[in-house]
């Protein structure tokens, strides 16, 4: 558990190369950690490794079906690598599975790309108007 608040510490700080390397060696001692494969994609996406990130998220998914806070950083994934329909889906399910977050929609940079699409306007209102 140190090495993996270390990790966040780093994160925090946006030493993300240092950080990844902490979650990588968490993962090595416990593959069960929660959430150790989406700590890891976060910091890959942050160091413009989108499409690792991607695959490391997925592989969470895998560990932790049906965990919105999965399924959210999988969609937001899936929208910085362009595809962008799949990431709507993705967040769609997110929030069927309890992701509730109406401001992280509105400020989290992985959404930029999407904020003027009708899709994304659709699902920010769903989960703006149950908050």
């Amino acid at each position: 558990v140190r090495l993996f608040d270390d990790g966040r510490r780093l994160a925090e700080e946006n030493r993300f190369a240092a950080a990844l390397e902490l979650f990588r060696r968490v993962e090595a001692l416990n593959p069960d950690f929660p959430l150790i494969y989406v700590n890891q994609a976060v910091m890959l996406k942050e160091l413009g490794e989108r499409e690792k990130a991607l695959e490391l998220a997925r592989k969470q998914e895998g560990v932790r079906p049906r965990d919105p806070r999965v399924e959210y950083n999988v969609a937001c994934l899936l929208a910085l690598n362009g595809r962008h329909d799949e990431s709507l889906r993705k967040l769609e399910m997110a929030i069927a599975d309890g992701f509730a977050g109406c401001q992280t929609l509105e400020t989290d940079a992985d959404w930029d790309a999407l904020r003027a699409h009708d899709g994304f306007q659709r699902v920010k209102r769903t989960v703006c108007q149950a908050n």
